[in-house]
């Protein structure tokens, strides 16, 4: 049976519960800063529901890739200050949110530097990842508007990647644009180009996608 989960404050035990620990075990856990709570009611520390079931499948999916609980923790800071990182930038209502999930560093930093060239830099902010577990939980924590998607990743699929997110109830609506050169996956929520690709089509798409407007114009 899955778990279910609900956005709800829970204490020590159900935390305990729900990791399979003991409550020492959760209090290192608590010590490395892997978990936190958000409220502290009397004496008792109070967390998520929705962000330790986030918090145990992703400790658990680092695990079985062999990490050790040191590297998981700096994987799992890093995040949360891209997540903090979002919510201090939050006032700015029209700027899109662009999410790269792809492990080619040249491709990124060619990516990241065609769409600010081509896009104002007031509308337009850039975030990305360079696997597949990071991919959907910065996806579930900044809910890009879109996402340019390589199908092959290091420990999830892009495939995977967006199956996960579109079955979730706060990703479910995401935009893809998903980049392949050797495998073909298009599937009706997403527009698929395959590698190697024309740039200008790709920002066209961007555009189409999302709504975004030119930065500059041809003189003629």
């Amino acid at each position: 049976m899955k778990d279910m989960i609900r956005a709800e404050l829970i204490d020590i035990h159900e935390v305990t519960r729900i990791f399979g620990l003991s409550i020492e075990a959760v209090r290192k856990y608590k010590a490395l800063g892997l978990i936190e709570p958000i409220k502290r009611d009397g004496r008792k520390d109070l967390y998520n529901e929705e962000e330790i079931f986030r918090t145990k499948n992703l400790i658990k999916s680092y695990k079985q890739e062999g990490k050790s609980l040191r590297e998981i923790e700096k994987i799992v800071r890093k995040l949360r200050e891209i997540e903090y990182s979002e919510e201090q930038f939050a006032g700015s209502g029209n700027t899109k949110k662009i999410l790269i999930i792809e492990d080619d560093d040249l491709l990124v930093n060619l990516l990241e530097e065609q769409l600010t060239a081509r896009f104002p830099e007031n509308e337009l902010r850039i975030y990305n990842a360079k696997d597949g577990l990071t991919g959907i939980e910065r996806a579930r924590r900044i809910k890009p508007d879109l996402i340019i998607l390589d199908l092959v990743l290091p420990n999830i699929e892009g495939k995977k990647v967006h199956q996960i997110l579109t079955r979730e109830r706060n990703t479910c609506n995401l935009k893809f644009l998903i980049l392949s050169g050797c495998l073909i996956y298009e599937p009706q929520n997403a527009k698929f180009i395959k590698k190697p690709f024309d740039m200008d089509e790709l920002l066209d798409n961007v555009e189409i996608l999302i709504g975004l407007h030119t930065e500059k114009t041809e003189s003629v």
